[in-house]
């Protein structure tokens, strides 16, 4: 926590406890309620701090006291055992998650950067782009790597979720062969099923509005996939009710499709564009 900047005066008591007492100016304005998780005084009692010794001297104003004691808690804590983010307090790697309401992605880069990281981390502002900046040259550009990715002039942060997303998207095809050239039936479902996998609705919403002016028996997918997922309420008017009877015989296959890995994914395509009357 730090006290409001307005208002510093000197106590006429050198102790610590004056030094709190005489900071909070009586015109300024400051909300005092605060959820703290580890109070860094906990970590690092303030009167062990050295400054205290050239306070009492009078060498130090109260002002540079207290700049000087939250520096000195902030890297006496984060030289502890203990692993999180000091940002006024103590947070653990899960308190800092919840903190932000961190999720998905983010969630996944601020765990990984916390766990290699030794001791705690210090920053100026509570935010998981301040925390990538602070681990980046011992810990983010490792795990830059360890995603694939190369450093750049970016943000640190933009580029661990960029390098993480790239990451991802290749584990998710990487059970699936690659097929090359396909005909259209089979291309699309390919495609379908690869967009599913790497989580690129949009994409494939626009494919499917594509295929909606394709041939029948791409027209008839097409519907099958949006029933596939969800995405079918309110456009049967796009789809013939023929396209629409045709898809129900298709759907069990593309769901088998989707869900095939290796050479099974192969033989499931081929059987789909059987059962469409399509080339393969």
């Amino acid at each position: 926590m730090r006290l409001p900047a307005a208002g510093w005066r000197r106590s006429s008591r050198n102790s610590l406890m004056d030094v709190l007492e005489h900071q909070h100016a009586g015109d300024a304005t400051a909300d005092w309620e605060v959820e703290v998780m580890t109070p860094l005084d906990a970590l690092a009692p303030a009167t062990e701090c050295p400054a205290l010794d050239e306070y009492r001297e009078g060498k130090l104003t109260d002002a540079k006291l207290w700049t000087q004691l939250g520096d000195w808690q902030r890297e006496h804590a984060a030289n502890g055992g203990a692993h999180g983010v000091i940002h006024g307090e103590m947070l653990t790697p899960d308190d800092f998650a919840a903190r932000l309401s961190l999720s998905g992605h983010n969630a996944r880069i601020a765990r990984e950067l916390l766990e290699r990281h030794d001791g705690a981390v210090a920053v100026e502002a509570l935010t998981l782009g301040a925390v990538a900046g602070a681990t980046w040259k011992p810990h983010g550009q490792q795990l830059l790597v360890d995603w694939g990715g190369s450093a750049d002039e970016r943000e640190p942060l933009e580029q661990l979720r960029d390098a993480l997303a790239r990451a991802e998207m290749q584990d998710a095809l990487a059970a699936l062969p690659e097929l090359g050239s396909l005909p259209p039936l089979p291309a699309l479902a390919d495609r379908a099923v690869r967009l599913l996998r790497t989580g690129r609705s949009e994409d494939l919403q626009r494919e499917l509005a594509a295929a909606a002016e394709a041939s029948h028996g791409e027209r008839a997918l097409a519907w099958a996939i949006l029933r596939h997922t969800g995405s079918a309420g309110g456009r049967e008017w796009q789809f013939a009710r023929e396209v629409r009877e045709f898809a129900e015989e298709l759907q069990p296959a593309f769901e088998t499709l989707a869900a095939a890995e290796g050479a099974s994914y192969a033989d499931a395509l081929q059987r789909l564009a059987q059962l469409a009357g399509a080339e393969f």
